[in-house]
């Protein structure tokens, strides 16, 4: 395939383009959340450092159980929704949005942690449907480069920013005023992956088919 072609691949699927960002905008809150919470506890909820990087920590390895428990309900749903692998994202990355404002703006303690945790599982359900997505709607020869893009997005635009912003902006104010944005953050996500699943199955539907041969 010719350099033009492949271009012309990606940039004709608008899909896989809002998945690329839909995603980035979920990396940028779990990396701000596994580099900034335990800061976050130490200052809101008075903890000692260890204490806080452990909890903080637990948090985060609710993922363990978010991602794959995502892909099992993301397949359930596609037998009846053929557009669940972006559906399902945009739902669960609401929902995350909604469990971390309620953690940041209206608890503290053992509630607000409570919530935190269930957020750890939800925040991770997104991936396993978001990946599938930047594989369904490209030409078989550049699935690879497809998902290859979407790690870089991921990276330059939420693991190497996350930091730096909400460094920034701790800096200018406080912790609890950086960590208030990711809500926010991930309403834009849940948006973009709605928005992709509105040309989803177009996109799937300019998609060579592919034969496969038993080698003899």
């Amino acid at each position: 395939m010719e350099k033009k072609d492949m271009i012309q691949e990606f940039i004709t699927k608008p899909s896989v383009i809002f998945t690329y960002f839909g995603m980035a905008a979920v990396v940028f809150v779990t990396t701000a959340m596994i580099v900034w919470l335990p800061k976050f506890f130490e200052t809101g909820n008075s903890l000692p450092p260890q204490n806080a990087g452990t909890l903080a920590g637990a948090v985060m390895m609710l993922a363990l159980i978010g991602a794959p428990l995502g892909g099992f309900l993301t397949d359930k749903w596609r037998k009846s929704e053929p557009r669940a692998r972006m559906l399902f994202p945009a739902a669960t990355t609401f929902i995350s949005s909604l469990l971390l404002f309620v953690a940041f703006f209206l608890l503290k303690g053992i509630g607000q942690i409570a919530i935190l945790f269930l957020f750890g599982i939800f925040i991770m359900m997104f991936i396993a449907g978001a990946a599938a997505v930047t594989q369904d709607v490209i030409h078989p020869g550049l699935r690879a480069t497809s998902y290859a893009i979407a790690v870089a997005v991921q990276n330059l635009l939420g693991s190497f920013t996350a930091p730096i912003v909400l460094g920034k902006i701790s800096d200018l104010s406080n912790i609890k005023t950086a960590m208030g944005i990711l809500p926010f953050i991930l309403i834009v996500g849940a948006l973009l992956f709605y928005i992709g699943s509105r040309y989803y199955l177009k996109d799937i539907a300019k998609v060579p088919p592919v034969q496969l041969e038993a080698v003899r």
